[in-house]
């Protein structure tokens, strides 16, 4: 099979990054964000490239300049180049993406103390940056996004960013990576591996494309790629997470994800913490809002 789902490597939470400093969030402080709040930033997202795109001076077409051998060449390039870069990641529609909700996140200290995560979340998708930048709004005070670039091998993952607020102070962390989210080519039964660093924390990710299998959203019966997903923390935490996740294999979109997190680091004054998430999320409609 020559045509291969997106696989949203562990689709914003994969590097586990969402314990980075073995984040605390105690009692209170979970705000959940409407959907209308990420339709909103949504907008203005777009609103804004759109200006700086009518801003930006309007390139020369040197191409009539160019010899008939030089055009007839640049033609061929292009034509060529065409049909590679259709085997990376399928491109999901621009939009807010709602998905239903079930999980949640606990600390051990001070005896304990657990938040349920909304019945709803968002997943935002945008072309951007590199490529394709993708957006988790689980609450006000925990979210992740993640940037992908297509090239001719299949989509590069560039970088994630996490941010998480507890003690009511802010803790926002940024992420290099490297490695694949898809390779062009790959089929049930590859492997491969990601890795992402931060200034004190790193992650090893290795996945592995379990089969193609079918989701169910609303009355539509989508095929997607079965990945599972294992990731290894170090540094100033250490911990693992083990993840599924099912990618639409027409447009890459996330359809399914299930994860379970776990995690110890040295928290200031309370000492040692032992941080755990665990979480489904599902699609509601394959139309986003915009």
């Amino acid at each position: 099979m020559t045509r291969r789902v997106g696989v949203v490597v562990g689709s914003f939470a994969v590097v586990v990054i969402v314990l980075a400093s073995g984040f605390v969030y105690l009692r209170g402080g979970s705000t959940p964000i409407p959907p209308d709040v990420a339709v909103k930033r949504f907008r203005e997202q777009a609103a804004h490239a759109e200006g700086a795109r009518a801003r930006a001076p309007a390139k020369r077409d040197t191409n009539e300049s160019r010899s008939p051998t030089a055009r007839a060449a640049a033609k061929v390039a292009v034509t060529s180049s065409s049909t590679p870069r259709a085997k990376s990641r399928p491109s999901p529609p621009d939009g807010v993406y709602a998905y239903s909700t079930m999980g949640h996140d606990s600390v051990d200290i001070l005896g304990g103390s657990t938040h349920t995560y909304p019945d709803r979340t968002t997943i935002t998708v945008r072309h951007a940056g590199c490529g394709l930048i993708e957006r988790w709004d689980v609450l006000k005070e925990r979210w992740d996004e993640r940037e992908t670039c297509p090239t001719l091998t299949g989509d590069v993952f560039k970088r994630t960013t996490s941010y998480h607020e507890f003690f009511r102070h802010a803790d926002l962390r940024n992420f290099t990576c490297s490695g694949y989210t898809y390779r062009a080519g790959d089929a049930p039964g590859a492997s491969w591996s990601v890795r992402c660093v931060s200034d004190a924390t790193t992650t090893v990710t290795q996945l592995h494309a379990v089969a193609w299998e079918y989701v169910t959203v609303g009355s539509t019966r989508l095929r997607t790629l079965h990945v599972h997903a294992h990731t290894t923390i170090t540094g100033d935490q250490e911990g693992d997470s083990d993840r599924d996740v099912w990618g639409a294999a027409a447009d890459g979109l996330v359809l399914r994800e299930r994860a379970r997190v776990d995690s110890d680091s040295m928290q200031p004054v309370f000492g040692k913490t032992h941080y755990h998430e665990q979480y489904e999320i599902r699609l509601v409609s394959l139309h986003p809002r915009r």
